[in-house]
């Protein structure tokens, strides 16, 4: 008896927002944003290698919000200013040029 897993990889409609299946890039600690906390190139291509790999969605490591309390190791990103915002447009383009949907783990 086998198990069916055809639906892994069929398209799913979560929320309006069709996604191409239902594999999932868990998060990661990845220690490679800037002293300050903006994401990198390096960031970049990993997270979009998994998009080009044929993942549906592609959850980020986690990214700290407040620049007083909330950064927990040295090269951690953030998204507490518009640098930091700025900094993750190339992250996040990356990943939806290949059609994957990118959550930020907050």
């Amino acid at each position: 008896m086998g198990i069916d897993t055809s639906a892994l990889f069929a398209p799913i409609v979560i929320n309006g927002r069709t996604l191409k299946n239902r594999l999932s890039v868990a998060p990661m600690t990845r220690i490679s944003a800037t002293d300050d906390g903006r994401a990198t190139e390096t960031m970049t291509r990993y997270y979009e290698r998994f998009a080009r790999g044929s993942f549906g969605t592609v959850i980020t490591e986690g990214i700290y919000t407040d620049q007083a309390f909330s950064q927990g190791y040295i090269h951690q990103p953030g998204m507490t200013d518009e640098a930091q915002a700025n900094a993750w447009k190339p992250v996040v383009s990356g990943i939806k040029a290949h059609g994957a949907l990118a959550i930020a783990q907050i």
